[in-house]
């Protein structure tokens, strides 16, 4: 059964790949991508050689986003990856682990609910902790909130749901996603080795009412009720010898 979603993830994503970036260029996206590079900025180390492994990079964003690193963007979609401007680019299926040396990455991050594409999220979190350096290893992930605001008022309170990229027509089946609670992407990271830096919201009102002149509103309400945002932002940071090769 789990091969039926993943074959309909790439042939979503290569159907949306030509028009993509175009989807995103709303006062509000770009607020958005701002609030992102702020916190990538802040967590960064600092050193120019870093290595970047990006999760779900599509069109390349989180490099774009990002301070200058040695950048490795992993996606399911060829088609994306072909638009992808960064340095090393592979096509994987982050649903069979990563193919990444262990502990050879300095900053891990799977952006805008990239980390709600893979079934199961406790696997890619053992994986993130695999390939990151002990003790000194960063990693990044967002997840979309199992209870947002966008997600109630549309009745949605299973864990899954078909998922379309903004502004995109749905005229391909959208791929399947996971929802979460901050509550248990803590309890999976630490049972991964992973240690919880922070967990915020973004985007209160995404996805429901994307009006330019609510977004800071919309922030202020989601760094204080973060359950109800759209997106779930969390920062991780690598524990000492957490990978045992044997």
């Amino acid at each position: 059964m789990k091969d039926e979603p993943r074959r309909g993830s790439a042939e979503y994503w290569d159907r949306v790949a030509p028009t993509y970036d175009g989807l995103y260029q709303s006062g509000w996206s770009r607020r958005e991508d701002a609030e992102v590079s702020a916190i990538l900025h802040a967590i960064w180390p600092a050193t120019s050689t870093a290595v970047h492994l990006d999760l779900g990079a599509g069109t390349g964003l989180g490099g774009r986003l990002s301070p200058e690193s040695n950048y490795i963007g992993l996606d399911l979609s060829q088609e994306m990856l072909r638009r992808n401007g960064g340095g090393l680019r592979v096509r994987a299926d982050l649903n069979l682990g990563l193919p990444i040396r262990s502990e050879s990455c300095d900053v891990v991050t799977a952006l805008f609910a990239s980390a709600s594409y893979p079934f199961n999220l406790s696997d890619l979190l053992r994986e993130v902790a695999r390939v990151l350096k002990p003790s000194s290893g960063i990693a990044y992930i967002s997840a979309l909130s199992r209870w947002s605001i966008r997600r109630l008022v549309r009745g949605k309170l299973g864990r899954s749901e078909c998922y379309h990229t903004r502004n995109e027509s749905g005229s391909v089946t959208a791929p399947v996603v996971q929802t979460y609670s901050s509550r248990e992407i803590r309890a999976m990271a630490s049972a991964a080795g992973l240690m919880v830096r922070s967990v915020t919201g973004l985007g209160v009102l995404s996805g429901v009412v994307e009006c330019d002149s609510l977004f800071s509103v919309s922030q202020v309400v989601a760094s204080r009720l973060t359950p109800f945002a759209h997106l779930l932002e969390v920062v991780l940071d690598a524990q000492e010898d957490v990978y045992d090769p044997q």
